[in-house]
Parts: C-alpha cells; structure tokens; sequence
C-alpha cells in the first residue's frame, strides 16, 4: 500500500482511494470519493431548482379573538431546507420545521407528511397577536414571505330604534349588522 498526493492507492486491487472532503468556498461545494468527483456550484441551480414560495396564500389575514388564525405558506423544492417561521415586532423564531420554540403554547406549525404546506396556527388569537410574521427558508440569500396579521373583537348591533312596540303574539324582523364575518352569531 503506498501514499501519495492524499490518495490511498492498494496494490492488489488497484483502485485509487480518496477520503470525502468538502470545501466551502465561496458557495462551490466540492465532492471527493472512491474514483469519482463531482463538483456543485450553487449560482448555478436553475430557477427551478431553487426554493420558492407558492403564491397561494393571502399578505393579509384577520382573523377574530379567541378563534384559530393560520398563516398560509407553501414552500415547493424545499429539498433538505428548513422552513421557520418568525414574529417581526420582536424577531421570535417561532416555529422551525416541525419544532416549536416558543413558550406560548397557542402557536405550532401545521405540516402534514410530504405536504409543501408550513402554516403557522394561533389558537385563541388575541389583539397583540397582531403584527407582520415571516415564513423563511434558509437558502443564500434567505428568501421569506411576509404576512400581515390582524385580530380584531367581533362587534354586533342591532339595526333600527333602539325602542320597539308591538302587539302581543305579533312578529317583528331584526337586522344584525357584525363588523367583521364570524363563524356564528347567537341571538
């Protein structure tokens, strides 16, 4: 067995022998092994090998207090990526793939297997909840997706005089007016 020029060579089976290195360099990736190198630059991925965001989802979503609110996103070609999501008023990682890192037991992340789905839930959506939040991948450079989240308190008013009379046993019609679409009313 000799040595040279960092390759193991064998004398009886004859095959040149490298041990796998990588090299950062600059975004090249080089690749050594038994009898073969293959060689990765990643300027050179088409566009449509990259990481991108489906445009499925909506920029903007209210949502009511004390319901779910969900945060669409689509992430196609993630490949080996990792897909987070973040609150920008404090920068809080909130979720990152399938892990929560957040004490607020209220937010969790929404995949199911061998989906392109990443939705961030908030059960029990409050006023403060409100704010812009960022699905990100962690490509070079960073590609995200922001969302604007709005928590409003649903409001209902009925139409009309505030007094009404009427005879016994006789019908009257009553107008609901609810400031934003809510799952139910109760009268």
């Amino acid at each position: 067995m000799t040595r040279g020029n960092n390759a193991t060579y064998s004398d009886s089976s004859l095959v040149k022998i490298k041990p796998f290195i990588i090299l950062i360099l600059n975004f090249n990736i080089c690749f050594h092994h038994i009898s073969a190198s293959s060689f990765l630059n990643l300027n050179d991925l088409t566009n449509s090998d990259r990481p991108f965001f489906d445009d499925i989802s909506p920029r903007n979503v209210s949502a009511v207090v004390d319901e779910i609110a969900i945060l669409r996103c689509r992430v196609k070609n993630k490949g080996n990526r990792t897909v987070s999501w973040m609150r920008k008023r404090d920068l809080h990682i909130l979720t990152t793939n399938i892990y929560t890192y957040t004490g607020d037991q209220r937010f969790s992340v929404l995949h199911p297997p061998s989906s392109e789905d990443w939705d961030l839930k908030i059960d029990y959506a409050q006023p403060r909840d409100s704010g812009v939040y960022e699905c990100q991948v962690n490509t070079e450079p960073k590609i995200n997706l922001a969302i604007v989240l709005e928590i409003t308190a649903a409001r209902a008013k009925i139409l009309g005089s505030t007094e009404i009379h009427v005879k016994r046993d006789s019908t009257i019609a009553l107008a609901c007016s609810v400031n934003i679409h809510a799952s139910s009313v109760i009268w």
